[in-house]
């Protein structure tokens, strides 16, 4: 079995259920900060915290960019055979151009500190207005060929049709 208490100190201990000799072993850290050490760790830290908080930021913008290239493209190509080109080519313009944002010409990611913020959630922005317009046009052909195969089914059933039936009321005696 081991443990480890609040100050990182490993106590391992087994035991050979066979013969039962057992032994244990304390493992403690070679070197220990001082009061002194430990507090300027905490000043440090604290100093980089804004930039930590700056650069996590555009960590994510930059996760957030590709993310949408992804998922976006993926769509694209899995709804090829239901948009027209007059439909995609502007998004794909548009994921091209984001794509640029934050990827040098080998395809590697930009450094952070050199993309611009703001123009990569303005393209994001303008990607997403996009697909929107793509999108409710696939949501719109799906419904219509609902439509169509539900209409197919029915179709053997005129409306106009009418059926003349005899029927006799039956009481329930009890």
């Amino acid at each position: 079995t081991f443990d480890i208490d609040a100050n990182g100190i490993v106590d391992v201990s087994a035991k050979d259920m066979g013969t039962g000799k057992e032994q244990s072993i304390k493992i403690e850290s070679a070197t220990s900060l001082s009061e002194d050490e430990i507090q300027d760790k905490i000043a440090e830290a604290e100093k980089f915290a804004e930039e930590d908080q700056r650069r996590k930021a555009k960590v994510e913008l930059r996760n957030m960019a590709d993310q949408v290239v992804y998922q976006t493209r993926r769509t694209l190509e899995e709804s090829a055979d239901k948009l027209d080109d007059s439909d995609v080519d502007p998004v794909k313009a548009h994921l091209d151009e984001l794509e640029k944002m934050v990827q040098d010409d080998d395809g590697k990611p930009i450094d952070i500190d050199a993309m611009d913020d703001a123009a990569i959630q303005g393209k994001v922005k303008e990607i997403e207005e996009a697909m929107h317009g793509v999108s409710t046009k696939l949501y719109e052909a799906a419904a219509a060929e609902m439509a169509q195969q539900e209409g197919g089914e029915d179709g053997d059933i005129a409306v106009d049709d009418v059926v003349d039936a005899d029927f006799e009321v039956v009481e329930d005696e009890d």
